[in-house]
């Protein structure tokens, strides 16, 4: 309907089986840099953009990869859930052609507010609001669901210390508790209300 298969079957896949990012001990802040390359304020679209960019490097995906602190098993394993989800959708007439890069089932695959606002409807209703709070010269970030405060993962491409974000809504996959903080797992900020409504 959306028209924008590709992106969004990368997304699918990874948020069933993992995310091809990982971490080194010690060099975690080269690997975060390494996710905020393909996506500045959503883990969601870096799979994404992550996935596209591997497909079209045939030649030295293991490179790609090694650089880019990725995971070439898990990047082939999200190829064959998207094959899967493409014949899925081709045999119960969802789709007119299985690939998931068609021409056809990819119009607005470029569309980042496209792309935000499906993600919303996909993960609805895990939503929660950023705000700013400040007192004095200090800027703090507050996140909440309802009325409980939550956290960001430090390897969220949305928990940049050095970035200045300006308040709204952000969608998470999964809220999960850590010691006594509750964490959001794999966001997109920037999502309008218009694509919550």
């Amino acid at each position: 309907i959306f028209s924008c298969f590709d992106p969004i079957s990368s997304i699918a896949a990874s948020l069933s089986f993992k995310s091809p990012f990982y971490s080194v001990m010690g060099k975690e802040d080269l690997c975060n840099e390494a996710k905020r390359k393909f996506s500045k304020d959503s883990d969601q679209l870096a799979v994404a953009n992550v996935m596209k960019e591997w497909s079209e490097t045939r030649q030295n995906q293991r490179n790609f990869c090694y650089q880019n602190f990725l995971s070439h098993s898990t990047l082939l394993m999200l190829e064959r859930m998207k094959t899967q989800f493409g014949e899925s959708l081709s045999f119960s007439k969802f789709i007119t052609n299985s690939r998931c890069d068609s021409k056809d089932s990819n119009k607005f695959s470029n569309n980042v507010d496209v792309l935000r606002g499906v993600i919303c409807g996909g993960l609805y209703p895990n939503v929660a609001y950023r705000m700013i709070k400040v007192s004095g010269h200090r800027r703090r970030e507050i996140i909440k669901i309802g009325h409980k405060s939550v956290k960001l993962l430090p390897s969220s491409v949305n928990c940049d210390d050095y970035t200045v974000y300006d308040p709204g809504y952000l969608v998470y996959h999964e809220l999960q508790k850590f010691t006594n903080s509750f964490f959001l797992m794999e966001t997109t900020a920037n999502v309008g209300p218009y694509a919550i409504l």
